[in-house]
């Protein structure tokens, strides 16, 4: 039976394998001018003979062999690139890949509420989602595409807070179950991380940009609410609904946070009052 090195030099057509190889008791190197030495253990022989690895090694030992002695094989060069066998590239799982990149979109939320956006850097980042430093920059460019993934994923949740709520018929019950859900569920990394997020679109366009159209699409959804309250007799008041929309939306993300980052008042109390201040606003004179 052939042994590891006979094998993986009999798939590359070499009859010599020790013109290529310095073989020691415990370990075998190959040997590469492109490459530092390196030495592979008896324990590693299974990844040393897949073909991202072994072969590719053993490839570029021919080209160095190549140009060392300039004697070169029937049919190839110095530029001939490796059969395509050889450049296998191993597959990541997309799954893995979206664990991953939340992992650090968790990281980064705890630097940025920690440190500031700014003041934050990415080997923090990297720290604290226990990764090697740099290793972030295989899902996100730089910082800035960080805080708005940052961005995008907590006005996707917002959104779909305000969704839900559309789904009841009674507007006012519907506006205080939208504050409810932003004082029941925004914590204080993620308070301190919108104010982070408003803070930064001042000064980057492409967020700004992004903000503005999450903020058209949480006014848009309070108008529809609005206008159907109208429709169904709910709204006795006559109102100018975008501005009603606009304040409305204010009131409650500024309420949410407001309870996140200070507790002057409990949150069953704040909420009782803002649904009385609704009443009084949308209810008959």
């Amino acid at each position: 039976m052939l042994n590891f090195k006979t094998r993986v030099f009999k798939r590359l057509g070499f009859d010599r394998p020790d013109r290529h190889t310095q073989k020691s008791e415990r370990s075998l190197t190959i040997i590469s001018p492109k490459r530092p030495v390196r030495q592979l253990h008896n324990g590693a022989l299974a990844f040393f003979d897949s073909p991202t690895c072994a072969l590719r090694g053993l490839w570029d030992n021919e080209q160095a062999s190549t140009y060392r002695t300039g004697h070169q094989p029937a049919g190839r060069s110095l530029n001939t690139p490796p059969p395509a066998a050889l450049r296998v590239m191993p597959k990541v799982d997309p799954k893995f890949k979206e664990l991953r990149r939340e992992q650090i979109l968790q990281a980064a939320v705890t630097c940025f509420a920690r440190k500031g956006f700014h003041a934050a850097t990415t080997d923090d980042i990297c720290a604290e989602a226990r990764l090697s430093p740099g290793s972030i920059y295989r899902y996100f460019h730089n910082k800035e595409a960080i805080m708005l993934a940052i961005a995008q994923s907590h006005q996707q949740v917002v959104v779909g807070w305000m969704q839900e709520a559309a789904q009841r018929t009674d507007v006012i019950e519907a506006l205080a179950m939208f504050a409810a859900r932003f004082v029941g569920e925004l914590d204080a990394p993620n308070a301190r991380i919108a104010l982070e997020i408003v803070v930064e679109a001042g000064r980057n366009p492409t967020l700004a940009a992004q903000v503005s159209r999450y903020d058209e699409e949480v006014n848009d959804g309070i108008v529809d609410l609005l206008l159907s309250g109208k429709q169904r007799g709910q709204i006795a008041a006559d109102i100018d609904f975008v501005a009603t929309a606009f304040l409305l939306r204010a009131a409650i993300e500024g309420l949410g946070i407001a309870m996140t980052l200070e507790r002057r008042v409990e949150p069953e109390a704040a909420l009782a009052e803002f649904r009385g201040w609704l009443v009084r606003l949308f209810g008959p004179p």
